[in-house]
């Protein structure tokens, strides 16, 4: 027993595999300290994007450190051949696995910075390319960290990425759904019909966008579901942006019974008119109240008038005037407002 510890290469081995253990043991706690170094200026002046990159980058470092450790440790070891190929094979392989987790996640992290540093400013970066770029970034490193990882156990990297690509022609046929997505996130990052955030209405959905990816958009419904669409559908669609609306068109028609005389008609139709003149939040361009035409059952009475771009608002103001003009109709013994159609027989 004391022989073999005297020898000196179990001594080397004590000593790597004790470093091994003991980084195994603190691979979170040094994973904090190297972070807070790299982030110590942004840990004082932005700390609440700190803890949310320490979060983020806390287990891809940890492991990248861990992975590390091991990797040099095995290089003192002097195992046979065979075993330090494998041992170094696989030990370099978790370590690029861990590299690109970390990188993969900074991606997202940068995107999510720039747009949050730029939100009030000029200069603002727009969301759909900013979400758009850092998901090529991501598959870009994906891809990059697959070939290095074959690189460590196929020798010849070449006729195999030579083999994937007579493959990959043949799934490329088989999914140019996801090729027209692809293209279709494009056009809407180069159109840019929205922006995350913005509320739109496309194909009977309407709701506001969270997330335009490689492959489909992310909407979130006005009844609160997740609605995800193609993104080849949705750069094919009639898009209605309504966050860049303006105004808010009203428009409807009421039956004035066939009772009525046209005095009292003209009366409805000019106090109409000074309703919405009187309204301080009904614009003063574009509303028209005139006699439309005739059913057998009421004369037709066409009301239209614009209101701000906000739906609330809109919906308060209608209420607002649809009330007033009841009480006009009564007032002019017309208090009867027929909707203009004919009754079912």
């Amino acid at each position: 027993m004391f022989d073999f510890l005297k020898n000196e290469q179990t001594i080397y081995w004590l000593i790597e595999i004790s470093v091994i253990v003991v980084v195994l043991i603190f691979r979170r706690p040094l994973a904090r300290l190297v972070l807070r170094i790299a982030f110590a200026g942004m840990r004082k002046k932005r700390p609440e994007r700190y803890q949310l990159i320490k979060k983020s980058l806390l287990q891809p470092t940890a492991l990248l450190i861990l992975c590390g450790t091991a990797l040099i440790s095995t290089h003192f070891m002097n195992f046979p051949d065979k075993v330090s190929g494998l041992a170094g094979n696989i030990l370099a392989s978790l370590f690029i696995i861990a590299a690109v987790w970390m990188l993969y996640t900074a991606a997202g992290l940068v995107s999510a910075t720039l747009l949050d540093s730029f939100r009030d400013r000029e200069t603002a970066v727009n969301p759909t390319a900013a979400h758009f770029i850092a998901s090529g970034i991501q598959i870009l490193i994906v891809i990059i960290g697959l070939l290095v990882v074959l690189a460590r156990w196929v020798t010849d990297l070449t006729g195999l990425i030579a083999g994937l690509g007579i493959g990959g022609l043949a799934i490329a046929l088989a999914a140019q759904d996801t090729a027209s997505n692809f293209i279709g996130s494009i056009v809407i990052m180069l159109d840019k019909p929205f922006e995350i955030g913005e509320y739109i209405e496309v194909d009977g959905i309407a709701g506001t966008v969270e997330r335009v990816g490689l492959r489909s958009s992310r909407v979130r419904a006005v009844d609160r579901s997740l609605v995800y669409i193609p993104n080849a559908k949705l750069a094919n669609y009639n898009i209605i942006n309504g966050s860049n609306r303006t105004s808010r068109r009203v428009a409807f028609k009421v039956g004035l019974p066939r009772t009525a005389t046209p005095e009292s008609i003209q009366t409805f139709i000019t106090k109409t008119r000074e309703i919405l003149a009187d309204d301080p939040d009904v614009q003063d361009e574009g509303s028209m109240v005139i006699l439309e035409g005739f059913t057998v059952y009421a004369f037709e009475i066409f009301i239209c008038y614009y209101t701000g771009a906000d739906y609330n608002e809109m919906m308060a103001i209608r209420n607002r005037i649809n009330l007033a003009l009841l009480d006009l109709a009564d007032s002019l013994g017309v208090s009867s407002l027929l909707p203009p159609a004919y009754p079912e027989a």
